[in-house]
C-alpha cells in the first residue's frame, strides 16, 4: 500500500514532496510493525505491552481531565491535535486492555488495574464528545465482554461486568446532558448544509480529472486556494447558502471526513484498492 501510494510522486499535479513526507511517516509505522512482530515473542512480551497501553491510559485521562477542568477545553484533545484523533486512539487500546483483564490468565489485581485504565479510557471518550467514539467504545467493550462469558463465565468475569455495569451508570448520570446535547443538536440535519457531502464530492471530483489520485497528502493542497480547481465548489455551496465570499478564507479548506475518500482522491482507485488488501489481510491474518 505504502509503495503504490509513493508512485503518486510522479504523477501529483501539485507538491511532490509532500508525497515523501507521508511515505517517511508510513514507513516510521510499518518498522514500527517490524519491531513489534520480532519482539513479541511470549506472553510476558505481551503482558508487558498490555501494561504499557494501561499505563499510557491513565496518564491521557489525567491530561483530558485537565483540559476540561483546568483549562476550560470543552472538548478535550489531550497530548493529540484533534480530539477525534485522541477518542480514536483511546478505543483501540482500551479494547485490548478490556480483553486481557477478562483473561482467565489474568491475576485479579492485575486485572483490576486494567479495567482501572479501560474505565479511564471511558472518561477520555466522554471527555472528548465525540459521537462516533462513544458509540464505537460501547459497542466493542459489549462485544468482548459477550465474547470473554460465552468462553465461559467465572466469579472474576461476573465481578468485573457487574463493576462496568456501575460504573457506567453512574458516569451517564453524571455526563448525560453532555452526551444527549451532542447527539441530539448536532448541526443543521438539512442535507444541503452538510460540509460532509461538498467535501466528498470534492473527493469525487479529484477522482474523476486524476484517476491516479492527486498525490498522497495533497488533498489540503488540492482542495484550497490559491489552487481554484476543487475551492470553487465550497465557495458556490457557501455562496448558496447566502454567505459573503472572501476568497482568502478558502486558503486552508477543510479536509473529506471520510478516509476512504480521502485515500481515494489522493492515491487513486489502486491506492483505494491496496488498502482495502491491506485491511482485509490484516482480519485475515487475526482471525487465523
Amino acid at each position: 500500500h505504502c509503495l503504490i501510494c509513493t508512485l503518486t510522486v510522479f504523477s501529483t499535479p501539485y507538491e511532490p514532496y509532500l508525497v515523501g513526507m507521508a511515505a517517511s511517516k508510513f514507513t516510521k509505522v510499518a518498522l514500527i510493525f517490524v519491531a513489534a512482530y520480532h519482539y513479541l515473542r511470549d506472553e510476558t512480551d505481551i503482558r508487558f505491552v498490555i501494561h504499557a497501553i494501561a499505563v499510557t491510559l491513565y496518564v491521557q485521562a489525567v491530561v483530558a481531565f485537565l483540559d476540561r477542568y483546568l483549562y476550560g477545553i470543552h472538548r478535550a484533545h489531550g497530548w493529540f491535535e484533534h480530539q477525534n484523533s485522541l477518542a480514536m486512539w483511546t478505543y483501540s487500546m482500551a479494547f485490548p486492555v478490556l480483553a486481557a483483564a477478562l483473561s482467565k490468565r489474568t491475576k485479579w489485581l492485575e486485572s483490576f488495574f486494567l479495567l482501572g485504565a479501560w474505565a479511564g479510557a471511558g472518561v477520555i471518550i466522554i471527555l472528548t464528545v465525540s459521537r462516533g467514539a462513544i458509540a464505537a467504545f460501547g459497542a466493542g467493550s459489549m462485544m468482548i465482554v459477550f465474547g470473554s462469558i460465552l468462553v465461559g463465565l467465572t466469579r472474576k468475569r461476573l465481578l468485573i461486568v457487574t463493576c462496568m455495569g456501575i460504573g457506567g451508570i453512574a458516569v451517564a448520570s453524571v455526563a448525560a446532558d453532555t452526551i444527549l446535547s451532542r447527539f441530539l443538536h448536532s448541526g443543521d440535519k438539512d442535507p444541503i448544509n452538510d460540509l460532509r457531502l461538498i467535501l466528498n464530492k470534492m473527493s469525487a471530483e479529484m477522482i474523476s480529472d486524476e484517476p491516479m489520485g492527486v498525490g498522497w497528502n495533497n488533498y489540503a493542497i488540492a482542495n484550497s486556494r490559491p489552487v481554484p480547481t476543487y475551492s470553487h465548489m465550497l465557495e458556490n455551496w457557501d455562496r448558496i447558502r447566502g454567505h459573503h465570499i472572501k476568497i482568502e478564507n478558502y486558503t486552508t479548506n477543510p479536509l473529506t471526513e471520510s478516509l476512504y475518500w480521502c485515500v481515494l482522491a489522493e492515491t487513486g482507485y489502486l491506492g483505494l484498492l491496496s488498502y482495502v488488501l491491506f485491511i482485509g489481510l490484516t482480519f485475515w491474518w487475526c482471525w487465523r
